[in-house]
């Protein structure tokens, strides 16, 4: 019965032996009736992989490749300084690099195309299916920013041409690309992409400023400052003002009007600055003024055309520390709504003076260029009642200035509006010139724009006819006009007085015929 459970004993211890050189899972479980300390061995749980990665660069930055290279993972388990030996093998490799992107091979290479912190994981998977992860964080720096610059031409524009800008220079960092150009011209335009144009209304110099992103958002910034002036060619306006009364008093309040100011055919004039000698301004082009005492004071006018040409006028005003009444000016037109070539009545019998005095003056400016007044005779039909006919359509401001017999004289002044509608039927000539006033030798501009023909649209101008008065012409049918039949350019040899004339035909074959006298001086002598 002891032979029996010796024999037993060492079966168990036989099997337990086996189980343990073969790596086998079989349970071998002991005769319970036996006796003594068990000598039974249970197999070890087979060892897994161990996941292990390096990247280069360790600090990447955006759009550059990184190197990641997890071929160091042990199939089994690893240790400081390696892997131990092992006949195993992993048989996968799978990379989620915290940026929505996978990859599944040992070494491999991946760009990070934004800025930030990346949690990188390797999963390896071995010949017995056991796995292992690791986690990294790789940090992603911006890197090197961009470079902006620019280049236009010309460099030196003519108010309203145009500007061609280049940003080409602009250069991007290492590893990266420009996304936007965004472009600001100093003067409220704005533009992108790289090669805009733009043209400024203005003279003046204006800073022109480019910035430039990439396409992690690193922004940089470039500014150049563009001088844009008048074309020489262009005519300067003219400043000229009236004011009433003429001689006022302290506290009295005083009526300016620049209306008369003109710019150069094809402009308009865009702002009034006034300065009335006492510190204080007006920014209209009518303004009221009341001076805080008396003294004769000095008034600047300056105007400023639509391409920032300026023009001044000044006088001075006398006032007196004793107040008088100014008389009245006012008057009546008719007809309410006349046309070109119509007689146009005119009635300033309503002005009045103040008790004691009288009108001795009546100064009218029609709005047209024409004017006339008491004190030359030139008036048609009088000072009080003259009659005018405008040779073009449109609305004219019409302005009478009375002078009292008060010593010093006193003035009043008022303006009212014409409009003046084209004839049925009526052809009209008519044309502008600047400067006002030329020298000798100076290139003078003329414009027909304003000439209408006979049914318009219809019918259209067809024929231009200048006659210069210095014995010089041009015409649409030859010779030639230095310009355009439409708007001619001339100088005269000689100073004079000149009849310019022109003569307009439309494609009705009916004809009109104005003039206008040009006053050219002699150049001032420079000494």
């Amino acid at each position: 019965m002891n032979r029996m459970r010796g024999f037993g004993a060492l079966t168990a211890v036989a099997i337990a032996v086996a189980a343990t050189v073969g790596a086998c899972t079989v349970k071998q479980n002991e005769d319970p009736t036996l006796t003594g300390p068990s000598t039974f061995v249970t197999a070890p749980s087979p060892a897994g992989p161990t996941a292990n990665f390096t990247f280069t660069p360790t600090s990447p930055t955006a759009n550059s490749p990184v190197a990641f290279d997890g071929s160091i993972s042990c199939p089994e388990a690893g240790f400081t300084g390696g892997c131990v030996t092992s006949d195993r093998a992993i048989t996968s490799f799978s990379w989620n690099f915290g940026d929505g992107t996978t990859g599944s091979s040992a070494v491999i290479s991946h760009v990070f195309r934004a800025v930030g912190s990346f949690n990188v994981t390797l999963t390896v998977v071995s010949d017995r299916n056991l796995s292992s992860s690791l986690t990294k964080t790789v940090t992603v720096a911006a890197g090197s920013p961009p470079t902006a610059d620019f280049v236009f031409s010309p460099t030196n524009p003519a108010v309203a041409q145009t500007v061609s800008f280049n940003a080409s220079a602009s250069k991007p960092g290492t590893g990266h690309q420009i996304s936007t150009y965004a472009w600001d011209f100093g003067d409220g335009g704005r533009a992108s992409g790289v090669n805009p144009t733009h043209g400024f209304g203005a003279s003046g110099t204006y800073n022109v400023v480019l910035v430039v992103t990439d396409e992690v958002g690193q922004t940089a910034t470039a500014s150049k400052q563009v001088p844009v002036a008048v074309a020489s060619s262009t005519p300067a306006p003219t400043a000229d003002f009236v004011f009433s009364p003429a001689a006022p008093a302290v506290g009295q309040s005083t009526l300016f009007n620049a209306s008369q100011s003109k710019a150069a055919a094809g402009h308009s004039i865009a702002s009034y600055a006034w300065n009335f000698g006492d510190g204080g301004t007006g920014t209209d082009v009518t303004a009221s003024h009341a001076f805080g005492a008396a003294g004769t004071y000095s008034v600047v006018l300056i105007v400023t055309d639509d391409v920032g040409q300026t023009a001044t006028s000044s006088k001075t005003i006398p006032v007196s520390a004793t107040s008088q009444t100014p008389p009245t000016a006012s008057f009546v037109f008719s007809p309410a709504s006349p046309a070109t070539n119509q007689d146009v009545f005119f009635n300033a019998s309503a002005s009045t003076a103040a008790a004691g005095r009288s009108i001795t003056t009546y100064t009218w400016d029609f709005g047209d260029g024409s004017s006339c007044s008491t004190t030359n005779n030139s008036c048609n039909g009088g000072g009080v009642t003259p009659t005018h006919a405008y040779t073009r359509p449109g609305t004219f401001t019409v302005t009478l200035t009375v002078i009292d017999n008060a010593s010093p004289t006193q003035s009043g002044l008022t303006t009212r509006t014409v409009s003046v509608s084209s004839a049925s039927g009526q052809i009209v000539a008519e044309f502008l010139f600047s400067p006002s006033d030329p020298f000798v030798g100076q290139t003078v501009f003329f414009d027909a724009t304003p000439s209408i023909s006979s049914s318009p649209p219809l019918v259209t101008i067809s024929v231009y006819e200048w006659d210069f008065g210095d014995g010089t012409g041009c015409s649409t049918n030859g010779p030639a006009c230095s310009g355009s039949d439409k708007k001619p350019q001339h100088a005269f040899g000689s100073a004079n007085t000149w009849v310019v004339r022109l003569t307009v035909t439309d494609s009705a074959n009916k004809k009109a015929t104005t003039t206008h006298t040009v006053t050219v001086k002699v150049p001032p002598t420079i000494k």
